[in-house]
């Protein structure tokens, strides 16, 4: 049975944290399910953890980063 992302989880989630902790995260949830690429995912964090973000808290789906990077699916949904 698979179960869905809950919408807005990663908001929660830095929301949460900026309040207990006193500290700005970026927040990523991604729901792999369907990653057959080991590699490509591996690429798709490195570049999400290595490069400045313009989100504060982002979830997305293996086939939203599959296609391109997670910046690149953040402006994709965003729109």
């Amino acid at each position: 049975m698979l179960v869905g992302l809950p919408e807005g989880l990663a908001l929660k989630l830095h929301n949460d944290l900026e309040r207990d902790r006193g500290r700005y995260l970026n927040t990523l949830v991604l729901d792999v399910t369907g990653c057959d690429d080991p590699a490509l995912l591996r690429e798709r964090l490195w570049e999400a953890l290595c490069t400045k973000a313009a989100w504060s808290d982002l979830t997305l789906t293996w086939e939203q980063v599959a296609e391109s990077n997670v910046h690149e699916a953040w402006t994709l949904a965003a729109l």
